[in-house]
């Protein structure tokens, strides 16, 4: 549960219970359930019940096939719009993500003992997903939009990762995606294909060294003018860090990005201009 009280006055809570059996026969394992959401916004209160289905079939001793079938409310915090999107406007109306149902399957399994692959596709309906339009009060930042109905959404994944050790891993994903949209014109800011890219080594259990590459296209953006758009360029930036473990609480840490001294904009008006980079330290307490 969780409750949230934004920059528009309202609050926010979500309860989800996810009674389940499973059932194992052969190489067959299957687990079937619902899942029981009640979502709160201000004075509003709604329960819905959602299916919770998940199935594994062993092919061989290496490759499984799998299939799901799942709904229900998620979480949706500031701090994980920020993520996405860090030019926001001071008042936004944050929902949680409704997923009607979302149905798939793919396949994984590992050829070698070392690389362990998979793939997937699935299709859901969707529910209170925000995307990213021009504030009206404030041109240069961003407010959240939803479409009055529901968003279905189409995602081809593929991944591949490669553990040579207890100390290295390589990893390489790509994602397509879909976007069918009613009331909204465009799934604005939304890419149509993420592809990224991964590496870290552990050396001598002390300093961590890492790479990354992010490449990201198919995003449009609202134009100044009504129902028009901007293609946004494809783009990559790539990226190293380094890592040091002081003591089991302590790192200290230098993240440098957009190696390649690339301008592109991930969001129409906030280009990124040449090579970034942070040096900072963490404490757990």
């Amino acid at each position: 549960s969780g409750k949230y009280d934004g920059g528009i006055t309202y609050s926010r809570s979500l309860l989800n219970l996810k009674p389940w059996i499973s059932y194992e026969l052969n190489n067959l394992n299957v687990k079937a359930g619902f899942t029981i959401s009640t979502n709160s916004v201000g004075s509003n209160t709604q329960t819905g019940f959602y299916p919770n289905v998940n199935a594994d079939l062993s092919l061989s001793e290496n490759w499984t096939l799998f299939g799901v079938l799942s709904g229900g409310q998620k979480w949706n915090s500031l701090g994980n719009i920020l993520e996405g999107n860090e030019f926001l406007d001071d008042s936004l109306a944050i929902l949680n993500i409704e997923t009607n149902f979302s149905f798939g399957g793919g396949i994984k399994g590992k050829p070698l003992s070392t690389v362990l692959l998979e793939s997937s596709i699935t299709y859901s309906s969707l529910n209170g997903l925000p995307f990213f339009t021009p504030s009206p009060g404030d041109s240069t930042k961003y407010t959240l939009s939803y479409d009055t109905d529901n968003i279905n959404l189409t995602k081809l994944k593929a991944s591949a990762s490669y553990m040579p050790g207890t100390t290295s891993l390589y990893r390489a994903s790509i994602e397509l995606n879909a976007y069918s949209v009613e009331s909204l014109d465009r799934a604005w800011h939304q890419p149509t294909f993420v592809f990224k890219a991964f590496t870290s080594h552990n050396i001598q259990e002390k300093l961590i060294l890492s790479s990354h590459l992010t490449s990201m296209g198919g995003i449009r953006a609202p134009a100044n003018v009504d129902f028009g758009y901007v293609n946004l360029k494809a783009f990559i930036d790539m990226g190293v860090g380094v890592k040091y473990l002081i003591s089991q609480r302590a790192s200290a840490f230098i993240d440098v990005n957009n190696l390649l001294n690339n301008e592109y904009e991930r969001y129409l008006g906030y280009p990124t201009r040449g090579l970034a980079f942070k040096i900072g330290a963490q404490y757990r307490f």
